[in-house]
């Protein structure tokens, strides 16, 4: 799935689920950057 794609509120749910640190402050490249690198 395209990342880019997502709407910044998905990928927050997103970084949520899987328990990313730090997500709250994140932008919406950095979110993206954190679930690739997960």
């Amino acid at each position: 799935s395209k990342y880019e794609d997502r709407s910044k509120k998905e990928l927050y749910q997103k970084a949520k689920e899987i328990g990313i640190k730090g997500r709250s402050e994140m932008s919406k490249g950095e979110l993206i950057q954190a679930l690739r690198n997960h």
